[in-house]
């Protein structure tokens, strides 16, 4: 629909929608967290694995949508760049974001984002578990074994919320992530090599 106005109307309309989502988000997002919050005490879940990992799975779930709806048309490539777009912004845009946000809310003093020990254990696991997803998928064909590891080793770690624990999840990640490169070695040294092939 969108696509057919005019340019003018088109860049108008996509702007309205931005600041109407912003808008949204900015009213609901405490009472949700709270709401989450709440939840995760009565039904005996850590707060921390809370938010962390379940949060995010509600506030993607229109990315999640996405991918699924072009995958079931067929055009899995689509929903896969959907998500992978989406992990870069989190990484990026949305850990710089939080910095620039915390140091505005000071008197006027620029700040750094200070991490505990548990949220850097998070931030290696999350690193640990990103390359080892990119380098299941590196080969560029994504069986449905692949896909079960993934979806089985994430589904796994939240039920260990001890932070040691989580270390050592942080390094069996990195660990298989290794074994995937001495497996596929060559393969994978020819995808960095000529990412366009």
């Amino acid at each position: 629909l969108l696509g057919s106005l005019k340019t003018g109307y088109r860049r108008a309309w996509v702007i309205f929608l931005f600041v109407y989502a912003a808008a949204i988000i900015l009213v609901a997002a405490e009472p949700f967290v709270e709401g989450l919050v709440l939840s995760g005490e009565r039904l005996g879940i850590d707060e921390f694995i809370l938010i962390q990992w379940l949060a995010p799975l509600a506030s993607e779930s229109p990315e999640i949508i996405i991918a699924v709806l072009f995958t079931l048309r067929a055009n899995p490539v689509a929903g896969l760049t959907t998500l992978i777009s989406s992990e870069v912004n989190q990484l990026t845009l949305l850990i710089g974001s939080m910095v620039l946000i915390f140091s505005f809310a000071s008197p006027g003093v620029p700040l750094s984002f200070p991490l505990d020990d548990r949220q850097s254990i998070e931030f290696l696991l999350t690193s640990a578990m990103s390359v080892f997803a990119i380098l299941l998928i590196a080969p560029r064909i994504i069986t449905w074994r692949a896909g079960a590891v993934l979806l089985v080793t994430f589904v796994a770690h939240l039920f260990f919320t001890d932070p040691q624990m989580r270390l050592y999840f942080a390094y069996g990640f990195f660990a298989l992530g290794g074994v995937l490169v001495l497996m596929n070695w060559r393969r994978v040294m020819h995808i960095f090599g000529n990412p366009t092939e």
